[in-house]
């Protein structure tokens, strides 16, 4: 999405380790702005977010089906959690943009070094503080890889 940006193995482990907010948005959301952030009091010293919306629905389905109009970031959404610092953003989908934007979001978020967490399966977790263990495949040179990604409760 960006040029010379991190490859996956070049990503810092501690960006992926440590607390994470689990925030949850109204299932009747389809498009995560600015607005919408600001409107869930997300704690200033965050650094970690994942959220979870209506796409957790998905999940629980048997049937394997992609759907086009998932709930998904946006660009101004994307730029205030830059301007908010965030490190690592997640989402339960399958992308963190809509399917008929470009690739604005991806560039804002990667060109900020913000770590991208997408396909998450939230359906069974409460909003709330975690800790987070991300340990992508180190795939030399990729810009993405599959990663095994677990929850603990925040002690």
């Amino acid at each position: 999405f960006i040029q010379n940006g991190y490859t996956i193995d070049e990503v810092p482990l501690d960006v992926m380790l440590g607390s994470v907010l689990i925030i949850k948005i109204p299932d009747t959301v389809k498009e995560i702005t600015a607005d919408i952030l600001s409107s869930i009091n997300i704690p200033e010293n965050t650094e970690r977010l994942l959220i979870q919306t209506a796409n957790s629905e998905i999940w629980q389905e048997k049937e394997s089906k992609f759907y086009e109009d998932y709930t998904a970031l946006v660009k101004d959404g994307a730029e205030w959690l830059v301007e908010k610092g965030i490190k690592l953003v997640g989402i339960d989908y399958l992308s963190i943009q809509r399917f008929t934007d470009g690739p604005e979001v991806h560039q804002i978020l990667l060109s900020s070094n913000i770590v991208i967490i997408e396909g998450l399966d939230l359906s069974d977790v409460d909003a709330g503080l975690y800790q987070l263990y991300c340990m992508p495949i180190k795939l030399q040179g990729l810009e993405a890889a599959p990663a095994r990604v677990l929850l603990s409760y925040e002690v």
